[in-house]
């Protein structure tokens, strides 16, 4: 019984390692509409989140998947404006699908993940002069991960890469632009992961009932 306890208890250590959070999109979009802007400007979004979360890439938009013709720095703030993390997006960063049929997202994986406790950031992307890379907006309500919530659009011009802090005089969900990736703790195990743990707990009952019968037949 001493054994049959010591492998439950590891098979139970590894599962608890195994099942690990894949990071996803934060946000994501339908619909909308595409505009370029002029100027050193930042464009991006405010969102809350109501529990933490870890940042482990932050992106950028690539309409219609052609990848940038322009490099972009992404930055993500807090409510004090403190720079969390950032990042120069290129047409060489890691290709993510996106649910919108109009492009897909670019991402590069931070060096050192970042925790958001709950609260309220701010993500924003710097379009310089030159920059023809479309923007989206006017789209449809943003779909967002679990426990982020989509606040407003937000741009600052002429300042180049710096926080942009002004809202949009009127409504519509954009700019998309920028965009991060991250894992809540709230874990859900990959498919393989549950594989894995099934074919350990059935093993385990089998050598449990193995155990039985050799006793029984002992009887005998």
């Amino acid at each position: 019984m001493k054994k049959i306890s010591t492998l439950f208890v590891s098979l139970t250590l590894l599962l608890g390692f195994a099942v690990q959070a894949k990071a996803g999109l934060i946000l994501d979009f339908t619909g909308g509409i595409t505009t370029t802007e002029t100027g050193d400007n930042t464009y991006g979004w405010s969102f809350s989140v109501s529990s933490p979360i870890t940042v482990s890439a932050l992106g950028f938009w690539d309409e219609a998947s052609h990848t940038l013709a322009y490099s972009h720095q992404v930055g993500l703030w807090n409510s004090s404006q403190t720079l969390l993390a950032s990042t120069t997006i290129t047409s060489s960063s890691t290709p993510v699908s996106s649910v919108s049929g109009e492009g897909q997202w670019l991402f590069n994986t931070l060096s050192t993940p970042v925790t958001l406790q709950a609260g309220t950031y701010v993500i924003g992307a710097n379009y310089n002069d030159d920059s023809t890379d479309l923007i989206r907006a006017k789209t449809d309500s943003p779909i967002t991960a679990s426990g982020v919530t989509y606040i407003k659009s937000l741009y600052v011009l002429n300042t180049g890469f710096s926080i942009p802090t002004e809202n949009v005089d009127y409504s519509y969900n954009s700019y998309f632009g920028p965009n991060l990736e991250a894992t809540s703790a709230a874990s859900v195990p990959e498919p393989g992961t549950l594989v894995l743990a099934s074919m350990g707990f059935l093993g385990l009952a089998g050598c449990h009932w193995l155990r039985k019968k050799r006793e029984s037949a002992k009887l005998y």
